[in-house]
């Protein structure tokens, strides 16, 4: 089911724990927007969170690309929770994180 926006609880994607799926809602300033986009993140993705550290996060996204994005980067990001149920907006899963490929996108911050 989805909420309107205003009744959505947003929250950063840099508080996500692996095996969360969440849906990125906005990311907060131009600059790491851009960046995002270079590495397939954009606003309105499903991604699962394959991993984390105190560092890093690394994520899956819905086409099965592996995403690694630094978590103070992640502050900025605002996601909400999706049910783990749920289909992506093509319609299908999105993919098992243990079977993701490992391939990440470049992250020079």
């Amino acid at each position: 089911m989805i909420l309107p926006a205003s009744q959505e609880h947003r929250r950063s994607l840099a508080s996500i724990v692996p095996g969360e799926r969440v849906r990125v809602r906005t990311v907060l300033f131009s600059l790491l927007r851009e960046d995002c986009g270079r590495m397939g993140l954009r606003e309105g993705d499903e991604v699962v969170c394959k991993r984390g550290s105190s560092t890093v996060l690394v994520l899956v996204s819905e086409d099965g690309r592996t995403i690694v994005l630094d978590r103070d980067r992640a502050r900025f990001i605002e996601v909400t929770a999706v049910a783990p149920d749920s289909s992506s907006r093509t319609g299908s899963p999105l993919p098992d994180v243990a079977s993701a490929p490992r391939t990440t996108a470049a992250t020079d911050f």
